[in-house]
């Protein structure tokens, strides 16, 4: 997800690819954790939801942090892993599993919720959208 962007979900998105397994299992946890985070939008009489700017960089830090210590990234080697500044916003830094753990349980706290007035006029659209997938 991507702040500011209400209901944006990205399945395979930055930091989700894999070196050494199945994208599929990277997949599974995604829409699993997808489908939680829907659940808990309509539990909450919302119609969107989107992670806070703070989260988002939090989240963003503490991975860049963990790829330091990858083969990945150290050595100045170049590959298409990386950025133009040396980034890697394409491997996940760690095991598939630690991946399924981390989306494992659906945490509210890094989220603000939409209501159907903010959305405006638009927002049957994603109301409907998020009643059919739950």
């Amino acid at each position: 997800m991507v702040a500011g962007y209400p209901n944006l979900f990205l399945i395979v998105g930055p930091n989700t690819a894999l070196g050494h397994n199945s994208i599929i299992y990277m997949i599974e946890a995604q829409v699993r954790y997808v489908l939680a985070a829907l659940k808990h939008t309509k539990r909450r009489g919302a119609v969107g939801l989107v992670p806070s700017a703070q989260a988002q960089a939090g989240y963003n830090e503490w991975i860049q942090k963990r790829m330091k210590r990858l083969v990945w990234v150290r050595g100045g080697c170049s590959s298409y892993y990386l950025s133009s500044n040396g980034k890697n916003t394409t491997l996940w830094p760690d095991r598939a599993a630690a991946f399924r753990r981390l989306l494992g349980n659906f945490d509210a706290r890094s989220f603000q919720f939409v209501s159907k007035h903010t959305f405006g006029q638009n927002s049957s659209s994603s109301k409907n959208f998020i009643e059919k997938a739950v």
